[in-house]
């Protein structure tokens, strides 16, 4: 697995991507460089346009050609190539210190029976992160150039996100269900048994066998695994001699159900800008609402019956939406948060309120979609909400789609009628049908070809100023910070480009 790898010069970090040389055998025998010409010539371009460039470049300022390269993927309003091209610079300034940081977890912590399996899972997501740059400039703003060099601060911002990511994925550290269960409330743990239809008068009897268990089990020196059947046995004797007789399967039965309880209660993210969010948001991987929970019940009910029973969930949802956003601060807190995608912290401050206030409303809403779920899955399917899987994760999809949908639908009549009918061509040509020859549009509109560029911006703005003043009418809130709109125009270019 692990090999050397050999060093390069200072600028080809940034056209040189690492290319293992097996024996023959399936082994790897060595690492060599291998340059990608398109990024090679991109560079020499780049230097020639560009005097403080090729300055940086011959002083071996990483620093600012890390910064310069993220600025470029960043303007939006710039080529897409140009785009495109930052972000490979990107990812191949960070072989080097992703390989270091995959070799730094693996001498950690690895699976001794299979550390190949461990060895590419690491890869894997150190692969997801460098190929993301808007993961990789969160990680540069912590950058402090007099505590390590820019190559160091990456290695160990990597593994540390390595580590975390690999965690959450595998059940492990602080992501580990008997964690989780040791570190729960007693609040919150009833809450979530409440959740899952246990009658109150039984709660009593989970919470107090995850106590027993907690009396005898612990971590160990591999981490929060699963305790044993010795360790089942263990707590069972302890819940006999202080409180109530259960056999071991009983006992084992009941930290089972805490362990579900926690699991299907709401998860409500904090909705900053920091990569922890972002990794939980974004690295989903964009699994949309194909995997309905209630889908996988029985394959063998017809499609029908099937669709039926997600436009029943859905019903209920829009029900207890509803009765929701009667309140009109709800409904501008969740256009702001669903729809427009702003953080906590903005939403706070648009409606005059606290951002633990904003959370305790979000995680109230999905308390309430929860329960109605849970009501409706008793009374539609017979079935208790925990024997299903990712609801609150089908809830949060759904609550992004509606307010999506709703801006979308807003942007799509600003591009009809609003908008001058040549911004409407020349946006539907840019971004709907993918033209980017500047000639051939120039030609379409009768315009000069140095023009085009210029009217793409003019015709985005003209939709984005339309978006801000329905915001304005609709619900009475001016989105005139720059770090707003930075979002809003977020929102235009992801639906610009998808249509």
């Amino acid at each position: 697995m692990y090999q050397k790898i050999p060093p390069r010069n200072f600028i080809e970090q940034f056209f040189t991507f690492l290319i293992p040389v097996d024996n023959g055998q399936g082994h790897i025998r060595f690492f060599k460089w291998r340059p990608e010409p398109a990024l090679k010539r991109h560079i020499s371009l780049y230097q020639e346009d560009n005097d403080q460039f090729l300055q940086m470049c011959q002083a071996e300022n990483a620093p600012y050609l890390v910064q310069e390269f993220l600025e470029a993927y960043e303007n939006e309003t710039g080529p897409e190539y140009q785009q495109e091209m930052a972000k490979w610079h990107l990812a191949a300034y960070l072989e080097a210190p992703l390989y270091k940081a995959v070799k730094e977890r693996f001498e950690a912590f690895r699976d001794f029976k299979n550390p190949q399996n461990t060895w590419e899972h690491y890869l894997h997501i150190a692969k997801c992160l460098t190929n993301e740059p808007k993961a990789i400039a969160l990680i540069y703003q912590r950058y402090k150039s007099q505590t390590y060099s820019l190559d160091e601060h990456f290695k160990l911002e990597l593994a540390s996100k390595i580590r975390d990511i690999f965690n959450r994925e595998t059940g492990q550290g602080k992501y580990s269900p008997w964690y989780s269960l040791k570190q729960a409330s007693e609040r919150d743990l009833e809450q979530g048994l409440k959740t899952l239809g246990i009658k109150p008068g039984n709660i009593v009897r989970y919470l107090t066998a995850k106590n027993c268990l907690f009396e005898v089990y612990s971590k160990s020196a591999k981490g929060w695994r699963k305790p044993n059947l010795a360790k089942y046995q263990e707590a069972r004797d302890y819940c006999k001699l202080h409180y109530f007789s259960i056999s071991t399967e009983q006992f084992e039965r009941l930290i089972q159900t805490c362990i579900r309880a926690l699991q299907s209660s709401p998860q409500v993210l904090y909705f900053g800008d920091n990569i922890e969010t972002y990794f939980q948001e974004s690295n989903r991987w964009d699994e949309g609402l194909s995997s309905e929970p209630w889908l996988a019940i029985e394959e063998e009910i017809s499609t029908k019956k099937m669709q039926d029973y997600v436009e029943g969930i859905n019903q209920v949802l829009l029900n207890e939406l509803k009765t929701f956003t009667q309140d009109q601060e709800n409904s501008k807190m969740l256009i702001l948060r669903y729809g427009l995608e702003l953080s906590e912290p903005s939403i706070a401050q648009q409606l005059g309120l606290n951002q633990a206030t904003i959370n305790r409303r979000c995680t109230r809403l999905h308390r309430k979609l929860l329960k109605s779920a849970a009501v409706w899955v008793k009374e539609s399917l017979t079935l208790d909400l925990m024997e299903l899987q990712n609801v609150d994760e089908y809830i949060d999809k759904w609550l992004k789609q509606h307010y999506q949908a709703q801006i979308e639908s807003v942007m799509r009549t600003g591009l009809e009628k609003h908008l001058t009918p040549q911004s409407s061509a020349i946006l539907r040509m840019w971004h709907f049908h993918q033209i980017k020859d500047t000639a051939h549009i120039a030609r379409q509109l009768k315009i000069q070809q140095n023009q085009v560029k210029q009217q793409v911006a003019e015709a985005e703005n003209q939709l984005l100023a339309y978006l801000i003043k329905w915001v304005s009418t609709t619900i009475n809130i001016s989105l005139d910070q720059k770090r707003e709109q930075k979002k809003v125009v977020r929102v235009i270019a992801r639906w610009l480009t998808n249509n």
